[in-house]
């Protein structure tokens, strides 16, 4: 159906992978209406749909509970400035991706004036701090999940939920074949290749980039051969990460990547990053991992009293067991992740051969045609 009515929708996505889903909520919602106006926050990708972002979608980038506190001021006046704007030009529904820090504030000033709320992404109360979904339950009409775990969860609380899949498992193909991958990067047949992603945002680097050029280091010593291609998000981190290889003074043999994640995936023989999107995107593209996280003190201390889960990779979460190792913070050491990753280069293609099978059958469940389902759920809620 193509619906003549001209909407308003408010969206806000405060870092990569909140743009990529947006961007594709976006284009399945103009296959739907001849007439929709976009406002709120978001990045380039979302900008490419034709949304134009009341400020730059960085501003809103902080990671874990000390930065959102040291960054309380400047992210309040964001909320005033974008609240502002949403009562002079009031959208039809709006839909807080991910971000749940910020979001959530934004539902719940917007119930009062009787707009319609979406929340695409869950926030990980299923994994820590579980009394948020008693607030979700009052300022949300509806979470859009992206993981079959997700549902039952918001079931037994009786919120609103749908699960629509999640985009990437959408456009990854089921077999990537990496060689035309390996020939647009110039690299020699047979050539050894680690993917390293350290995170990004400044905060992630500060913690992931010294310890996965340590775990490089290691490898270095006994694969001499080995190229770590290091993907990053954009310029900013590039600069950041490359001082942090001049503050170590290590001779490796690093290229530095900007945006093109997937593809440095894609032709490794194994995927050293931090935890978050990037580890489902591994595997969808069927590559073995080792998954760490690190991040500041308080932080840890906070949420390590409340977690609720076993893992922290999402292929382990979503199979209920390990299948790829993770290291979380003081098992984040380089010896540990180096020695797990020399295992897996000892023993090339077999590694891969473990899991291949169980990384099929997610990607299976996860394909759903998410951008599409997530845009009939809330031109239900719209009707």
């Amino acid at each position: 159906m193509f619906y003549q009515k001209k909407i308003k929708i408010g969206l806000v996505a405060a870092e990569m992978s909140g743009d990529f889903l947006g961007a594709g909520l976006m284009s399945a919602l103009k296959k739907q209406y001849k007439s929709i106006e976009f406002l709120g926050i978001g990045g380039p990708k979302m900008a490419e749909e034709g949304f134009h972002s009341l400020v730059p979608m960085e501003e809103l980038s902080v990671m874990g509970i000390t930065e959102v506190f040291l960054k309380y001021l400047k992210l309040n006046k964001i909320k005033r400035k974008l609240l502002l704007e949403f009562k002079r030009n009031p959208p039809d529904i709006f839909i807080g991706i991910d971000y749940p820090y910020f979001n959530l504030i934004i539902h719940t000033s917007l119930k009062k004036y009787g707009i319609k709320t979406v929340q695409y992404v869950s926030p990980k109360i299923w994994a820590w701090r579980q009394n948020r979904v008693f607030k979700i339950k009052r300022v949300v009409d509806l979470v859009l999940t992206l993981f079959p775990f997700e549902n039952a969860f918001y079931d037994k609380h009786n919120v609103p939920a749908k699960f629509v899949g999640h985009p990437l498992a959408d456009c990854i193909p089921m077999h990537v074949d990496s060689a035309p991958i390996k020939k647009s990067f110039g690299l020699v047949a047979g050539e050894r290749i680690i993917a390293i992603l350290p995170g990004s945002r400044l905060g992630e680097l500060k913690y992931m980039a010294p310890l996965f050029l340590d775990v490089m280091n290691k490898i270095n010593s006994d694969y001499k051969g080995i190229c770590f291609m290091v993907a990053v998000s954009n310029q900013l981190i590039r600069e950041a990460f490359e001082a942090q290889v001049k503050a170590k003074g290590f001779q490796l043999n690093i290229r530095v990547i900007d945006g093109n994640a997937q593809k440095v995936m894609a032709l490794s023989e194994l995927v050293i990053l931090k935890s978050g999107t990037a580890t489902l995107e591994a595997m969808l593209l069927k590559r073995p991992m080792i998954v760490a996280y690190k991040h500041s003190f308080i932080s840890h201390a906070i949420i390590a009293r409340q977690l609720k889960v076993p893992y922290i990779a999402l292929p382990n979460l979503l199979a209920n067991k390990r299948l790829v190792p993770e290291f979380l913070q003081s098992d984040a050491k380089a010896t540990h992740i180096a020695s797990m990753a020399i295992a897996f280069l000892d023993r090339g293609e077999a590694s891969l051969n473990d899991i291949k099978d169980q990384f099929e059958t997610i990607h299976y469940q996860l394909r759903k045609n998410a951008s599409e389902s997530a845009a009939n759920a809330i031109l239900e809620i719209l009707d």
